[in-house]
């Protein structure tokens, strides 16, 4: 798949869309003046950055191959992405899915006042009874798709896991890594980062919940004083501001516009940024739903005849009379009059905004 940006933000929006659809093989090309006086360098700390945030794709990110092409002649910078990951886009496409399955039978048994505390215990709850910490050596004890095909696993699958389940909840959530103190010596360790009613993230450790009577967490000082004798980590490259810009910059992807084209069905935009597909997005008033979803961090499934889509953490399921072909959904008689998007035709664009 290939990526035009056409801005510095443009730039990073298509590495977190790459990342979210967890594509294994892309490219970004863009003016090289969008990285300054020393276009090679900045675009490598660019993409060094995107590739060490705190998202859920990073969390099960195995190991990358970037290329960097400058074109002295055409003023270009071409950026290619080998990506490997623990889990394909289509088991996290599926988990996704079971994600917001998951939080509504959570919050099925709570009452509808619960608050932010209650319900970060009854998620801890939740994983206490289903969820076994354990060590094999094996990949899938990494990976959050794993946890939830074994019900055993270590910190990094938790802690992804819960970034795809706790939006769905109500509860913003960032991936952390530092280290951990197991009582006999200090060792790799991963857990969560939540923004709490008081306007502030908070760090969670729902690995360490599993074994003990209360979660270490840092809602109050004394607590905070508890996690930090048990926790460490980069609080610079991990900071309270990461977590927030990109937060921001995952929910601007989302309520964005996505322009298809009827004279070319494998390109499409989103929030300004031009891209083409390996296959076709739009057919006869058609969309191949699923790898714009993924790009956007969400995910969709065909469940009988009703169309399940997620994102945002937030959950649709759009009665389907009409057909759906190869994946393609009928964009006016399914999408818009659901109420999940509008859709307007503007000569040979067709002009699609999400409802956030």
């Amino acid at each position: 798949m290939k990526f035009f940006p056409k801005s510095a933000d443009g730039f990073l929006s298509a590495m977190m869309m790459a990342e979210n659809a967890l594509l294994r093989d892309f490219s970004l090309s863009c003016p090289a003046s969008l990285f300054g006086a020393e276009p090679m360098e900045s675009a490598k700390k660019a993409v060094k950055s995107c590739m060490t945030l705190s998202s859920f794709p990073c969390a099960q990110m195995l190991k990358t191959n970037t290329r960097y092409v400058h074109d002295f002649a055409k003023r270009t910078l071409t950026v290619t992405v080998n990506a490997r990951y623990m889990s394909t886009g289509k088991e996290v496409n599926d988990l996704r899915c079971v994600a917001a399955d998951i939080a509504e039978s959570i919050k099925r048994g709570l009452p509808e006042s619960t608050d932010f505390f209650q319900m970060i215990a009854a998620y801890q709850s939740w994983l206490k009874r289903f969820f076994v910490y354990k060590k094999t050596g094996a990949t899938r004890d990494h990976a959050a798709v794993g946890l939830l095909q074994t019900r055993q696993g270590v910190c990094q699958a938790i802690a992804a896991l819960s970034m795809v389940i706790l939006p769905h909840l109500g509860i913003l959530a960032r991936y952390v890594c530092g280290e951990g103190y197991s009582g006999m010596g200090w060792g790799p360790h991963a857990w969560n980062a939540v923004w709490a009613p008081n306007g502030a993230w908070h760090q969670v450790d729902f690995t360490f919940g599993l074994h003990r009577k209360t979660m270490p967490n840092t809602f109050t000082p004394p607590d905070d004083l508890h996690f930090r004798g048990l926790h460490r980590w980069d609080e610079v490259a991990q900071s309270p501001a990461l977590f927030q810009n990109v937060q921001t910059l995952e929910n601007r992807l989302q309520a964005k516009t996505v322009l298809l084209f009827a004279n070319n069905p494998f390109k499409a935009e989103i929030g300004g940024v031009p891209m083409l597909f390996d296959e076709p997005v739009l057919q006869n008033g058609c969309v191949r739903l699923l790898p714009l979803l993924t790009l956007l961090g969400g995910g969709c499934e065909l469940l009988e005849d009703t169309l399940h889509i997620v994102l945002g953490g937030k959950t649709h399921r759009i009665p389907c009379g009409t057909p759906i072909s190869n994946g393609f959904v009928p964009i006016n008689e399914v999408l818009a009059q659901s109420g999940f998007c509008t859709a307007e035709q503007r000569g040979g664009v067709v002009v699609v905004k999400l409802k956030p």
